[in-house]
């Protein structure tokens, strides 16, 4: 959807689960009582976001991509975390589109950049662009929570999926992660 719209995964939102009619938003978050649950995020350029504290046993996923950033989906999902228990948060932010490949109209670029400062960017060939990486990275420092890895950029590894360069043919990565 890129949204900040947060669901949390319990026996309530479990029960409600309709395969025809999924629930909208963008990040799922699950507490310890859940324990064997894995929580899963699809993307192409946009960012996948996976966070866990293993003492608090609280998991979450986000889809973080141009909206999303811009809207707070990463801060909700941390916030939605937090009301769980969790304290000592670690990310691991998957493969996306980096700022120096996500050319955007300079409009787009100077609107992003006036709600999320570090998105501002230019790619490598001069052009107006949004660096979601930095965005991403500043709302998880702001939120007091570690980055434990960043993953390349879609656009230039042909390993990885990325809408961008392919079009309607593009794949998905998923992130994954779970409670044990």
């Amino acid at each position: 959807m890129h949204s900040a719209r947060v669901h949390v995964v319990d026996d309530e939102f479990l029960a409600h689960w309709d395969e025809e009619a999924q629930p909208e938003g963008d990040a799922l978050v699950a507490g310890p009582a859940l324990r064997g649950t894995a929580l899963a995020v699809r993307a192409a350029d946009c960012v996948p976001v996976v966070l866990a504290d293993p003492h608090a046993r609280v998991i979450g996923a986000a889809h973080a991509g141009r909206a999303g950033v811009l809207s707070g989906i990463v801060t909700a999902t941390v916030t939605a975390m937090r009301d769980l228990g969790a304290r000592e948060l670690t990310a691991w932010v998957g493969p996306h589109i980096h700022g120096e490949c996500y050319e955007v109209p300079a409009r787009m670029a100077e609107a992003a950049a006036a709600i999320v400062p570090r998105t501002r960017a230019t790619t490598r060939w001069g052009t107006p662009a949004i660096d979601l990486t930095a965005g991403v990275a500043a709302q998880l420092a702001a939120a007091g929570v570690s980055v434990a890895y960043v993953g390349p950029c879609t656009l230039t590894s042909d390993a990885l999926h990325s809408h961008r360069r392919d079009g309607a043919a593009a794949g998905r990565q998923l992130g994954l992660v779970w409670l044990g």
